[in-house]
């Protein structure tokens, strides 16, 4: 059996048993038990979040921090790329509670838009995707700035999903938007700049100013992209 007392932290599998353990004192658990997930989810492991939240699935869902709860569990079985419907389930009832608990406009539910675009982006349906993710991005605006990596990535891929329904004026706004935070970000050093996205882009900034009849602009984008490579 794994020591509780001691010096040092606890271990992981100390730390489940003991929340399981403790269940039947209800709704007040799940505020260590989503500190674990903060944990988990920095470490990426998926997995581990998916079996550590399934078991208080069951509490009331009206108690406090449920509609975390059923975000955790949704977005680690997106992020795993598993059980995708069941996924959509548990977000869109996170998202109802969240609504209904502290207003649509609350920032509380702007990783559960985020998570919703990005499954619906996941499952090739644009217009749902880009309905979450328009939704998420003032929030995320406001709760990591303006010019942050996070914003970068929504912004990116509102400008692929405006781009898949032929929405190209909208989505040529949205990637130059993420190219100049990238210019932004690049003098600074600061991480989590994606060549691979800003390659992808430069290229798709290419392809709709080709299809706007205008060569000259294509080929300087197409330039920029090669040299991202």
């Amino acid at each position: 059996m794994a020591r509780v007392f001691g010096s040092g932290l606890p271990s992981f599998s100390t730390y489940f048993y003991l929340i399981v353990l403790s269940k039947q004192m209800g709704a007040q658990y799940l505020v260590p038990v989503l500190s674990m997930v903060d944990i988990l989810d920095k470490q990426n492991k998926n997995a581990l979040i998916e079996r550590f939240t399934e078991q208080f699935l069951d509490l009331d869902e009206r108690s406090e921090h449920m509609d975390k709860l059923k975000v955790a569990y949704g977005s680690s079985l997106l992020a795993q790329g598993k059980e995708i419907k069941k996924a959509e389930t548990f977000l869109l009832r996170a998202l109802q509670l969240q609504d209904s608990k502290y207003g649509e406009a609350s920032e509380v539910s702007m990783r559960t838009l985020m998570n919703l675009g990005a499954l619906y982006a996941k499952i090739g349906d644009a217009n749902s995707s880009i309905k979450y993710y328009t939704r998420g991005l003032p929030k995320q605006e406001l709760s990591e700035g303006r010019d942050s990596t996070f914003v970068f990535h929504t912004v990116y891929q509102l400008g692929v999903q405006y781009c898949i329904i032929g929405e190209y004026e909208t989505s040529k706004g949205y990637f130059e938007r993420a190219l100049a935070l990238n210019e932004k970000w690049r003098p600074k050093g600061v991480p989590g700049i994606d060549k691979a996205v800003c390659s992808d882009i430069l290229e798709n900034l290419a392809a709709i100013y080709d299809s706007q009849g205008e060569p000259e602009k294509a080929a300087e984008f197409n330039g920029r992209a090669k040299l991202m490579k």
